[in-house]
């Protein structure tokens, strides 16, 4: 469940995890959803903790909206993934 500026919970086996969101500047927030999803999605397939997948969708999150519009310009992709 997205929070907003709160970050996410994300709740497996009984148990609940608060990701943290990542500080930003906010200036449109089309596909903030779908690139947290897209992030965490992107965790779990790669085998990564409950947290982790959070904090990946959280970083992709954060870079969307930043942006007008609901794409990640390609000059930060190659930070993101320093990031992860």
């Amino acid at each position: 469940m997205k929070t907003g500026k709160e970050g996410s919970l994300v709740k497996t086996d009984g148990e609940i995890y608060k990701i943290s969101a990542q500080n930003a500047h906010v200036v449109d927030t089309t596909g903030a959803g779908d690139l947290y999803a897209a992030g965490f999605i992107y965790g779990v397939l790669n085998n990564k903790t409950v947290s982790e997948c959070g904090r990946i969708g959280s970083i992709l999150a954060t870079n969307v909206i930043e942006q007008i519009g609901a794409k990640i310009p390609d000059t930060k992709w190659e930070i993101i993934k320093q990031n992860l």
